[in-house]
């Protein structure tokens, strides 16, 4: 059976299986939509299929307002390495804009670009009718020189009308964190619902110590996956240890 012949809707699924699952597999060239450049047919096929345009890279703006109409209504897969100045202040409209239906957001910036970014996330939050659909957030400080680490605001999803015990619902659909070269306050309630959660070379100064680490496994239920690598007080992890042998 020629592939001409397959089922539109078939097509369509093989067209966004070809999209990465992983933001880190994303690559600035885009190679799943190469699809709408075979012929008429296939085309019109990639063009329906909003799975093909959810997935973006914030490089050129050319690109990123054409991925954000054909994707239509589709929750969006944002990836921005914001290595320089004008690239942040030029992503902010687009993050604005795309809001609401964003499902994943993977930023790479320097301590002070991180805040910027994680303050424009509270105040999208306290839109009026907002509510964060965010499920999956990786922070990657990557341009870090300076000492004591980067830390995210621990309130970037608080609304302003939620109250501390209703602090789940703040961020219902967040369900992964990653966080590389930097780290949220370990008692945020941010962690509440997560199903996995990775901690790459966090500072030495910022580390939890067991206990820290062993309150967020507690507060996290649902938790699946937890990835760590230079990311826990080895000095702490002893102490702690040391005393639970002698209870």
């Amino acid at each position: 059976m020629p592939i001409s012949s397959l089922p539109l809707e078939l097509m369509m699924v093989i067209f966004s299986l070809c999209v990465p699952d992983e933001l880190d597999s994303l690559t600035y060239d885009m190679g799943w939509i190469g699809f709408s450049h075979v012929c008429r047919q296939w085309r019109t096929i990639a063009l329906s299929c909003v799975e093909l345009w959810s997935s973006i890279i914030f490089s050129k703006s050319k690109w990123t307002k054409l991925m954000l109409k054909r994707s239509k209504t589709a929750p969006l897969t944002l990836r921005v390495d914001i290595d320089e100045c004008f690239i942040y202040k030029r992503m902010l409209p687009v993050l604005r804009s795309c809001f609401p239906r964003l499902r994943a957001l993977h930023v790479a910036g320097s301590r002070s670009q991180l805040h910027l970014l994680a303050g424009e996330i509270q105040m999208m939050c306290n839109m009026p009718g907002i509510v964060p659909r965010l499920e999956s957030m990786t922070f990657d400080c990557t341009f870090l020189t300076e000492e004591p680490g980067c830390w995210i605001p621990s309130d970037m999803f608080q609304n302003s009308c939620s109250q501390k015990k209703v602090s789940r619902s703040r961020h219902p659909y967040l369900r992964h964190i990653e966080f590389y070269f930097c780290a949220l306050a370990w008692d945020s309630p941010c962690y509440e619902n997560l199903t996995n959660l990775s901690l790459i070379n966090i500072p030495e100064i910022q580390r939890p110590t067991l206990v820290a680490l062993g309150s967020i496994l507690y507060t996290t239920p649902d938790l699946e996956t937890l990835s760590l690598a230079g990311a826990v007080n080895v000095d702490g992890m002893q102490r702690v240890s040391w005393k639970a042998s002698l209870l």
